[in-house]
């Protein structure tokens, strides 16, 4: 019995996850230029976790996803949307960090962990103290899923600190 409801549930969630890797949008590798954006409590991947962490994590979406597949209501998906995409994309374990494009613009872009040292020194209260801010060029993939948009990046082309206001966000 115990086998039987295991394998309906494994079949069940890679049955939903082929569902919506297909409603995946994935745009061509291109160069991507922004400004390192500073955000207080973002969404992220589980990098640098601990296992029971991550398991927890994947509990917690598998409920979330149970229920929403049961609720006959339309309701906003970004949070699941977010997380079904690192799921499909290998991105789950991956460090990140946030560029502005302009105004209206900014992504969560996931690297590996060579590319992530490029940027990871940079400290909001230095740079804002500095009167500086910290452009980024990089070579990746804006990937889509509902109103949800991140970008794989494959090479952080460069990072340049220079003369200018970083933004933010509590």
């Amino acid at each position: 019995m115990k086998f039987l409801l295991k394998s309906t549930i494994t079949g069940l969630l890679t049955a939903l996850t082929l569902f919506l890797s297909a409603q995946t949008k994935v745009s061509k590798e291109k160069t991507i230029k922004g400004d390192l954006y500073f955000k207080m409590i973002r969404l992220g991947s589980m990098y640098d976790a601990d296992s029971a962490s991550i398991l927890k994590m994947n509990n917690l979406l598998d409920t979330m996803r149970t229920v929403r597949e049961k609720s006959s209501k339309k309701t906003d998906n970004n949070f699941l949307d977010f997380y079904d995409l690192l799921e499909q994309n290998g991105l789950m374990e991956k460090p990140s960090f946030q560029i502005r494009i302009d105004s209206a613009t900014i992504y969560t872009v996931f690297v590996d962990k060579n590319e992530y040292g490029k940027v990871d020194s940079f400290k909001l209260s230095d740079l804002e103290k500095e009167k500086m801010r910290v452009t980024v060029e990089l070579i990746g993939k804006v990937l889509t899923l509902g109103k949800t948009s991140i970008i794989d990046c494959s090479k952080i082309n460069t990072v340049k600190e220079i003369k200018g206001k970083t933004y933010w966000k509590k």
